[in-house]
Parts: C-alpha cells; structure tokens; sequence
C-alpha cells in the first residue's frame, strides 16, 4: 500500500505516500470552519510532527476546503514556530493548494512570505491538488 493514513478528522487528513521521494498531505476539510486559534496551532503542530517523524521530501497541503482565515498573529507563530522545523527535517517542496477566495489564500500566502527564511524550500501555489505530483516530480499512488 502506498497511501497510510496517519491521522483523519472533520477538520482535517493527514496521509504519508511512502514512494521515494516520500511526499506528506495534509487535506483540510469541511469541519474547519469550527477551528479555533488554538485548533489551528495544534493542527499545524500534530501535521508538523509527522513531518519531522516521517521526513518526507515534499509537503502537500490541500487548503481547499480549509473554512478558517489564518489571522497575522497565527502567520506571524505559524512563521517562528513552525517553518523552521520544515527546514530542520529537510523539506524541499511545499505544494499549497488554494482556496480559491482572495482573503483567505492571500493569508495562506503571507504564512509562507518572502520576509521568512526557507533555506532551500520551495513553496508554490495550484488551484488544483492534481497539478501538485507534476511539481514534485513523482506519481502519487493511492491504492
């Protein structure tokens, strides 16, 4: 099996394609209209230690159902506390799938701004989580 499932709630998935290079995808889901600050933080904290456990070569993030507004207090945490364990545990890629409504994807763009060191990492933006495995250069095998 090339898909594990590693955690699945209403708010969000997070899966592990276990192909070389391994790839990591956190789907966000329609439930995340009930997070909360605090639910963002520990959501992107439990997807964050999978990275570091599993040190996957690419990031997928499917933000397309994500229902939440990172507001600039969570951009500016998500900035010092997160993104620097991404580049410790040797992220390359990150492939963020948009949402498709302005305020929304302009704040997931500013989690990810040029202000912030990403070392070697790759950050770039798709409408469509199905153009992402092109960018990373591999096929991602479900079944």
């Amino acid at each position: 099996m090339m898909l594990e499932s590693l955690f699945s709630s209403e708010t969000y998935n997070i899966s592990f394609y276990k192909q070389s290079p391994a790839v990591l995808s956190v789907d966000w889901q329609e439930g995340s209209k009930w997070l909360n600050n605090q639910g963002f933080r520990e959501s992107a904290e439990r997807a964050t230690a999978f990275v570091e456990q599993r040190q996957p070569k690419y990031l997928l993030i499917n933000a397309r159902k994500l229902n939440f507004i990172i507001v600039p207090e969570l951009q500016e945490w998500y900035q010092k506390n997160i993104i620097p364990k991404y580049v410790k545990a040797g992220l390359e890629k990150i492939g963020v799938v948009l949402t498709g409504e302005f305020v929304a994807d302009l704040a997931i763009k500013q989690v990810f701004s040029e202000k912030i060191t990403l070392k070697n990492m790759q950050i770039k933006y798709f409408t469509s989580s199905d153009e992402v495995p092109e960018w990373f250069n591999v096929s991602l095998v479900k079944s």
